[in-house]
């Protein structure tokens, strides 16, 4: 077995991203990469795989349903996430995303926030609580309506392949190393 060096807060970035990616996955599918999260949290040196190269897997098979959730919040699910933001988020933030609401004229939440507008009103402390509070949102939806967005992930789907076999292309040629891998599998960045 590969001994791969990892530094202490590589491990807890691999770790946490492990736990935010696995409920996207099913039950059965998660228990490896559960697996994974505690020999990494155990400090164990040992892996059957290189553990950054199964979390960019993760990411990748987790893609196609984050894009789905992230898609269908901008169309029929955008009233259910601004409910659920307004019933958890705290009472300043709530007034900021209503007056932006109203400024906008974007009817869906992440479109609210990439406005203009919302530049200069949500400030670090919102943008970090927001962040978080979509994150899970977005992760009890999947959790609660994983059939009902069949149509949304099939889309998904086949935009992940186009995506897949862009960036294999890039890493065979070398002009695309592992940290734009997670850029674009983790954090769903735009291939550059």
């Amino acid at each position: 077995m590969p001994i791969f060096s990892l530094e202490q807060a590589d491990r807890r970035e691999l770790v946490e991203t492990i736990h935010e990616l696995i409920p996207y996955l099913s039950d059965e599918e998660r228990s490896a990469y559960l697996e994974l999260a505690d020999a990494l949290e155990a400090g164990e040196e040992q892996f059957d795989e290189n553990p950054l190269e199964a979390v960019l897997e993760l990411g990748a098979r987790t893609w196609p349903a984050r894009e789905a959730i992230r898609s269908y919040l901008k169309e029929e699910g955008s009233e259910s996430e601004w409910e659920q933001v307004f019933a958890h988020a705290r009472p300043t933030t709530v007034l900021l995303l209503q007056r932006l609401r109203k400024q906008t004229d974007v009817p869906h939440l992440e479109g609210v926030l990439e406005s203009s507008s919302a530049g200069f009103a949500i400030h670090e402390n919102e943008a970090e609580e927001l962040s978080l509070l979509r994150a899970e949102i977005s992760k009890a939806l999947w959790r609660e309506q994983a059939e009902a967005l069949q149509s949304y992930r099939e889309d998904a789907e086949k935009a992940f392949e186009k995506l897949q076999a862009m960036v294999e292309e890039k890493r065979e040629a070398g002009t695309l190393a592992d940290q734009g891998v997670w850029k674009i599998y983790i954090e769903r960045q735009p291939l550059e």
